[in-house]
């Protein structure tokens, strides 16, 4: 049984934008050696679906428990079975294959389509073409059990690139479907962020809160630490004590007990040594 489970956030807090460690990978699968060795189990909390989470850190040895999709997903390990906090949000997972034919059958063709995750984001945005009349590019994430999500690109000329409008346009293509869920989709939660060009819904319910709750069904006694970089990754728990990144928000530096010097990765290794002592 673990005695403290330590849960590392991973925009901007473990990888960078481009989903890239900020130091060698050997020098963090170290860290996270010697932070096992220490009695700690390192692990994830992170908006990411938790395919795509194993698929990123997996080679780097995070072997703890994660808690994926905002809290809706929860596991014990990267091989164990996924738990669904909030059952119900599986029917907004349930839109992906509707989202993706109401796309590829729009009556002015502006869409191209596809299907992947943030590691797939790269490549495919490399592979859009620059003829015919789409102007639209969508990437829906095809791993998402408890959430539905989309990155959006739009074409300038002779150019891909992240656009809002474009990103509105296929907001608008979800819409109608969405709505024959009724309540779940009325009370949902948007997170719509031009910056990354990306779109995810979330149930109401759905919260980082509710997965370390339950979590703690999972570990019962064991301590929760949490390191992140802004106060979305800030859950009000007193039992849960917050650690922040270098390049963390000055608001959520405020409220963590430990915030490291360093950014990013580098700041996740000086976090797991303040927690080894």
């Amino acid at each position: 049984m673990a005695d403290k489970i330590v849960l590392l956030d991973v925009d901007k807090t473990l990888l960078d934008v481009n989903y890239q460690l900020t130091v060698p990978p050997p020098e963090f699968a170290a860290a996270l050696d010697r932070a096992e060795a220490a009695g700690l189990m390192v692990g994830l909390n992170s908006d990411t679906p938790l395919q795509s989470l194993v698929r990123l850190t997996q080679p780097y040895g995070v072997r703890g428990p994660i808690v994926a999709e905002l809290g809706g997903v929860v596991t014990r390990s990267p091989t164990d079975q996924p738990e669904l906090a909030v059952p119900e949000a599986a029917q907004l997972a349930s839109l992906r294959p509707k989202l993706l034919a109401r796309l590829a059958t729009d009556p002015d063709q502006r869409f191209l389509t596809g299907v992947g995750d943030a590691l797939a984001l790269p490549e495919w945005e490399r592979g859009l073409p620059l003829d015919g009349p789409a102007s639209i590019a969508v990437l829906v994430n095809g791993f998402r059990l408890a959430s539905v999500s989309f990155w959006v690109r739009g074409r300038k000329g002779s150019a891909w690139d992240k656009d809002e409008t474009a990103l509105d346009a296929a907001i608008a293509q979800l819409e109608p479907l969405g709505q024959a869920l009724g309540e779940l989709w009325t009370t949902r939660q948007v997170d719509r962020n031009p910056e990354y060009g990306i779109c995810i819904v979330h149930a109401a319910r759905t919260r980082k809160a509710l997965g370390v709750q339950h979590l703690r069904r999972l570990f019962p006694g064991a301590s929760i630490a949490m390191v992140g970089d802004k106060l979305a990754d800030w859950i009000d728990d007193p039992e849960v004590v917050h650690y922040a990144v270098g390049n963390a928000a000055p608001d959520f530096k405020q409220r963590c007990a430990y915030v490291a010097h360093t950014p990013m990765t580098a700041g996740v290794i000086e976090i797991l040594r303040h927690l080894e002592s």
